[in-house]
């Protein structure tokens, strides 16, 4: 598995590669979004226990396309 961090301070905006555990703790840390392959959340994730937003709601919500 692979993660990208998608940081934002005023305009600037940067993306760094990073290892999904360090990823996910700063992102708990900071009380940031966290976004996920939705074929990832399929396989790994019972159905019941989690909502996948449609794909009209993941447009616009701050997430830096990559």
């Amino acid at each position: 598995f692979t993660a990208t961090l998608h940081l934002r301070e005023g305009e600037r905006r940067l993306r760094i590669d990073a290892r999904p555990s360090d990823s996910i703790a700063l992102a708990l840390r900071t009380g940031s979004e966290i976004y996920a392959d939705r074929s990832l959340l399929e396989h790994m994730v019972p159905r019941s226990s989690i909502k996948l937003p449609d794909k009209d709601e993941e447009e616009g919500k701050g997430f830096i396309p990559p």
